[in-house]
Parts: structure tokens; C-alpha cells; sequence
């Protein structure tokens, strides 16, 4: 039965053992050396997989890369799956780790990426199969991406719904109801956790979407091929409809940065309408205190003149003194509770 040439394990699952005896199967068939690094990523991970920085390289006859892919493009967490392979002009060996929340079945992934007829079948394997991979990536990059950017716009459509978060974030909230307000400041309060976790994990998604970029750069430019084969003969892994089509998920790879950052700006509005509600709730407090004081304080005055004991006091002569105090306590309170109303203290 003939190999295919694209190998995948599933480093979770494999042991070592199993991983070294495919990687000097593999050795032996192309006729190269694997650098000691090569082999320690492919058996034991780069190690940093919660900082991941993607990379291919040119070695001695093949190329070595570690890619980082979204394993779960429907929640809000920068967390990705890491695979590490090498490879030469006929065929494609590597190993994977999935995190705890992936969703990703790479088994079905590699198997459809490997059947897709998405660009001319000419060109080594070896080099269709490395683009077949960074087709997935780029792919899941692009979701994960675009669910974050969802989510950002539902946050500002919540708040929004009360307030101009999306537009002018200092626009002025002072024209809202106090019902309008509390429902404002309680969906901001509400928004607060996830606008901050977000703020953590976009620029994790930032640097893996830019260094894949930047990657996907070096192969359309014909900066990382490998130019000469296992015996010697000149050879390019990448060949010319390769390097186009590489081209283009470049183009898909800086679509996605332009995503991360239009979700940076918003997010930045957002933080920014955030500050100003906390900033206004804090005011707000102040002046309704305030409010309540003087509300309180006319009556209490005027409650304290009248309980003094002194004889001589032209109102306790009056007919209607008695009904003269209260009525002047209601005007006091109600003129001070109208005022207060119309400008929003209360």
C-alpha cells in the first residue's frame, strides 16, 4: 500500500517512542537529517504553546514550521492548537496538540484540506500539502477573528441600545431618564468582564495572525523554498501557481489583521464610554446626595426657628401661623424637588 504524503499524529495520543520511530522512518525515506531541534518540537512541542510565535524555516533539505491554530472559534479566548512539522519536496510529517477547550477535528481537517482540488496539481506534494495546511490555518484564523469581531458589536449593541457607545464616546449621557440611565449603567456593568477579558486576548491573536502573515510573506516571496532536492537536483518545493496561491491567503492573513483592528478600535471606544459611565455613576451619586441635603435642610431650618422659646415672635400671634410654617415647608420642599428633577440630580 502506497504511504500518503501528508502524515499527521496526534501528540496526545501517540507516545514517544512512536513519534521517534516515524521520525527516522521518515529520515530514512527522504534521505536527510532532522536537526535535534526538529526532532525535540516534533516529539515534545515547542514548549510555549500559551505564547505562540509561528515560524517556518529552511533547514538542511527540508523545511521545518510550528503554526498555531484557533482551537475554539466560538468562544472569546485567544487559545490554539499547535502543530509542528517537516517537510521536503515529496511528502509532509508532523504532530499536533490540542488544548482543553479544542473543538478543531484535525483527523477530518487534514483528510479534507488533502482532498481539496483548490489550486493546479502541479508542483511537489510536499509543498501542496505544506499550502493545503496553511489553507487550514488561515481559514480558522479567519473565524475566530470574525466571531470576536461578533462578539465586540453585541457588546456595543447592548450599550449601545441606551447610549451612543458605538458613535461619539463622549457623548452625553445627561439627556437620558434616570430609567434609561440605571438600565444603561447595569447593562455597562453587566459588559465589564467580558470587554476586559477581550482586551487581554485580542493582542495574543494580533501577534499569531502577524507573524502567520508575515510567514505566509517569506513563502509568496520566495524568501523560504527549498531550491534543490535529496540528490541534488534543482528543485523548488514551492512552485510558481504555489507561491500564487500563497499569495493570496497572504491577502486573507492581512484581511484578518485589519479584522483585529477594527475590534481594537471599538474595543478602545468601549473601554473609553465605559470610564465615562463609571466617571458619570460616581457624579451622579454625589448629586443626589447633595440634592437630598438641601431638600432636607429648608424644612429642618425652618422646623428649628419656630421650636425656639421665645415669647416675642410675630408669628405665634398669627390666626393661621401653624398652617403659614407648613405651607411654607411644602412650597420649599416641592420648588426644591421640581428644581432638582429638571436637572436630572434626582
Amino acid at each position: 500500500m502506497e504511504r500518503p504524503p501528508f502524515s499527521w499524529l496526534d501528540r496526545q495520543n501517540a507516545s514517544a517512542a512512536q513519534i521517534e520511530a516515524e521520525i527516522a522512518s521518515f529520515e530514512s525515506r527522504n534521505e536527510i537529517r532532522l536537526h535535534w531541534i526538529a526532532k525535540h518540537h516534533l516529539t515534545d512541542g515547542s514548549g510555549i504553546a500559551n505564547d505562540p510565535f509561528p515560524r517556518i524555516e529552511e533547514h538542511d533539505g527540508y523545511l521545518f514550521g510550528i503554526l498555531y491554530v484557533p482551537s475554539n472559534t466560538t468562544d472569546t479566548f485567544a487559545q490554539f492548537d499547535e502543530l509542528v512539522f517537516v517537510a521536503t519536496h515529496d511528502e509532509i510529517f508532523g504532530a499536533y496538540t490540542r488544548t482543553d477547550t479544542s473543538t478543531a477535528d484535525w483527523p477530518a481537517l487534514f483528510e479534507s484540506s488533502s482532498s481539496a482540488r483548490v489550486f493546479d496539481q502541479s508542483g511537489d506534494e510536499g509543498g501542496r500539502s505544506i499550502v493545503r495546511t496553511l489553507k487550514t490555518v488561515v481559514k480558522q484564523l479567519l473565524r475566530d477573528v470574525e466571531n470576536f469581531a461578533d462578539v465586540v458589536l453585541g457588546i456595543s449593541a447592548t450599550i449601545g441600545q441606551y447610549g451612543n457607545a458605538d458613535g461619539d464616546v463622549l457623548a452625553d449621557t445627561h439627556a437620558l431618564s434616570h430609567r434609561q440611565r440605571r438600565k444603561l449603567n447595569r447593562a455597562a456593568q453587566e459588559q465589564r468582564e467580558p470587554v476586559s477579558r477581550l482586551r487581554r486576548e485580542v493582542p495574543l491573536m494580533r501577534r499569531v495572525i502577524v507573524e502567520t502573515e508575515t510567514v505566509l510573506n517569506q513563502l509568496a516571496t520566495d524568501v523560504i523554498d527549498l531550491n534543490t532536492d535529496a540528490s541534488g537536483s534543482q528543485r523548488q518545493l514551492f512552485a510558481r501557481d504555489l507561491e500564487i496561491f500563497i499569495s493570496d491567503l497572504y491577502v486573507d492573513a492581512r484581511h484578518a489583521t485589519s479584522v483585529v483592528n477594527d475590534i481594537e478600535d471599538r474595543l478602545e471606544h468601549l473601554i473609553d464610554y465605559l470610564k465615562q459611565l463609571r466617571a458619570e455613576e460616581t457624579v451622579a451619586a454625589s448629586r443626589f446626595t447633595g440634592a437630598i441635603a438641601s431638600i432636607m435642610l429648608v424644612p429642618t431650618f425652618i422646623v428649628g426657628l419656630y421650636g425656639q422659646n421665645f415669647d416675642q415672635m410675630p408669628e405665634r400671634s398669627w390666626d393661621h401661623g401653624y398652617l403659614f410654617s407648613w405651607g411654607l415647608i411644602l412650597v420649599v420642599t416641592i420648588g426644591q424637588v421640581w428644581f432638582f428633577r429638571k436637572r436630572r440630580w434626582i
